[in-house]
């Protein structure tokens, strides 16, 4: 691996950046791209084989649709055409309100960091590295950390930004007794799906995950019979074209007047009302509400933070993360058919069967349960942010030594003002960031390209600025 040499006075600043899916790749290219004071150094390390893509962008055998159109899939914010442009340099007509594969977008990402790479500053030097960060260790009384890998290596670095992604679904209580056994598939998206022939699935929740499994499966085998239940049974919506002169300039500040999640709600229903009289529908209301959410949960009370986790998150999330019209319309042609049948209620128990797995569940409002045989379970419940239920290495070792901490309602990692890890003593780790869908504790919607490249750019700025903060005191 070349390493930078200091060949004159100016110091070298090593920044390791754990994780490179979108977050960590928007993070690196950010740096690339602002003046460092001093030599910078960047280690970018992956425990997968792809660089640039993460979960969400791989390689799949399997079109995957992104859910939000290609004019709103930029991830530059000065250049909201730049992936409409990526697609046309290379031979694709792509038209903005286009709903594109997402391996599409892994080419994208790894063609913008390639980019940066390559026209970075001559102080500037991005190594990758194919391992698994499994310690972050604060040397002694400094600034500085020891970053262990799981291959063994060691790397000291000045600053360390946790970019790892979403996490994977909750562990079902139900479902104890198959856990282990193949007819029970956990994570889909760590798992090679060769269950397609299956006679009949149940897929453990209603949400974005099980639309992308279930059209999956119905286009490997018609013949499926696919059963899909969850506590509420709400299944997203299509998307629509986008029309933001539907609602005027002061929904904004009428929805900013809400001072409680009881005037939010309130507001929201007369705006979306007043968006259809308008020729425009509920969805400008709900992307609104999106842009200015980190405003409202910052203001939010406990309580009204505690109320709207019980009795509107469910309907939020179903609102807000809506379905590509393709993947939409082969959602709705597998009901129409009846090989999908969605369901409202609670699953009991799941019972290994010499016929595969039986399904003890008591639909919703009905006070009998019911039975249901399948030769595959899988769970599409979708990641589970709770703290208290991560798994990954990483952040287990920084919650257990206090470098990072939970919020009060177990939504996301605390975090300062830029993404610095707030410790159980609540004081925030300088030099020690993190960037990714556990920034909800603190703003809410942190799950999105739109969002997750502002936190990028911002904390790219500030490590910049930092730097030459740094090379001012040491020369003076």
């Amino acid at each position: 691996m070349p390493v930078l040499r200091a060949t004159d006075s100016m110091p070298i600043r090593t920044i390791v950046i754990v994780g490179a899916g979108f977050s960590g790749t928007a993070v690196a290219r950010g740096l690339l791209k602002n003046p460092f004071a001093e030599r910078l150094h960047i280690i970018l390390v992956e425990r997968g084989a792809a660089f640039a893509r993460g979960l969400a962008y791989a390689q799949r055998d399997f079109p995957y649709l992104l859910n939000v159109p290609a004019h709103r899939m930029s991830a530059c914010a000065s250049n909201a055409n730049q992936f409409l442009e990526f697609r046309r340099r290379h031979g694709d007509p792509t038209q903005p309100e286009d709903f594109l594969p997402r391996a599409l977008y892994g080419d994208y990402l790894s063609e913008l960091l390639d980019s940066a790479e390559a026209t970075a500053p001559r102080n500037a030097q991005l190594d990758r590295w194919q391992d698994e960060v499994v310690a972050v260790e604060r040397r002694g009384y400094s600034a500085s950390f020891t970053v262990r890998l799981r291959s063994g290596r060691t790397l000291t670095a000045d600053d360390v930004v946790i970019a790892s992604g979403n996490p994977p679904p909750t562990e079902l209580p139900a479902a104890d007794a198959v856990r282990y056994r193949p007819s029970y598939v956990q994570d889909p998206w760590n798992t090679n799906l060769e269950f397609v022939n299956s006679a009949h699935v149940l897929v453990v929740g209603t949400g974005l995950t099980m639309a992308d499994i279930t059209t999956r499966l119905a286009a490997h085998n018609p013949a499926a019979q696919i059963h899909a239940i969850s506590r509420h049974g709400l299944v997203a919506p299509v998307q629509t074209q986008t029309r933001p002169d539907a609602l005027s300039g002061g929904v904004v500040t009428q929805l900013l007047n809400s001072n409680t999640l009881r005037d939010l709600l309130k507001s929201a229903r007369f705006l979306a009302q007043a968006a259809d009289a308008l020729g425009g529908d509920w969805r400008e209301v709900v992307t609104a509400i999106r842009n200015v959410a980190p405003r409202f949960w910052q203001h939010f009370s406990s309580e009204d933070r505690g109320r709207f986790l019980r009795h509107l998150r469910s309907h939020w999330d179903i609102l807000r993360h809506r379905l590509a019209p393709p993947a939409y319309q082969r959602l709705h042609a597998a009901r129409q058919r009846k090989q999908l049948h969605i369901a409202a209620g609670r699953i009991c128990e799941m019972v290994p069967s010499d016929r595969g797995i039986r399904i003890r569940w008591t639909p919703r409002g009905v006070p009998e349960t019911r039975e249901l045989q399948v030769d595959t379970v899988i769970n599409c419940t979708g990641p589970d942010y709770r703290p208290s239920h991560l798994r990954d290495p990483l952040l287990r070792q920084l919650l257990e030594t206090g470098l990072a901490s939970g919020d009060a309602h177990d939504v996301g990692l605390r975090t300062g003002g830029v993404g610095e890890l707030i410790g159980r003593n609540g004081v925030p780790n300088s030099n020690l960031y993190y960037i990714g869908p556990l920034l909800r504790a603190e703003h809410w919607e942190t799950t999105a390209v739109a969002e997750l490249s502002l936190h990028a750019a911002r904390l790219a700025a500030h490590l910049a600025a930092k730097s030459r903060v740094h090379y001012a005191a040491l020369s003076a």
